[in-house]
């Protein structure tokens, strides 16, 4: 078994009043494998950026760059990208990278 670790998610929910996102407090967790690394990524807004984590996730579930993942080590980073790789059924697993 790869997946030997878990990542924990948090959906967005909205904006507070000040214009800060809001997380649900409902959590999702995944089986993951969460490794250390050092790969230029580009952000949701085209921005180059050094990952420092990337995160396999065997789920077919559609996740997003806006929601939070906690990682094994307890830690929110931020979230550079996150690409789906499908099969002939659909979804199949998600990577993840994950900023500092």
């Amino acid at each position: 078994e790869l997946l030997t670790q878990t990542v924990v998610r948090n959906a967005k929910s909205g904006y507070a009043a000040g214009g800060a996102a809001t997380f649900s407090t409902a959590t999702t967790t995944y089986d993951a494998r969460v490794v250390n690394t050092r790969r230029q990524v580009r952000d949701q807004q085209g921005n180059i950026k050094m990952a420092a984590h990337t995160a396999w996730i065997a789920s077919t579930a559609v996740l997003s760059a806006d929601d939070k993942y906690t990682l094994p080590d307890g830690s929110t980073p931020q979230v550079l990208a996150v690409d789906t790789f499908p099969d002939e059924t659909g979804n199949w697993f998600n990577r993840i990278m994950f900023g500092r």
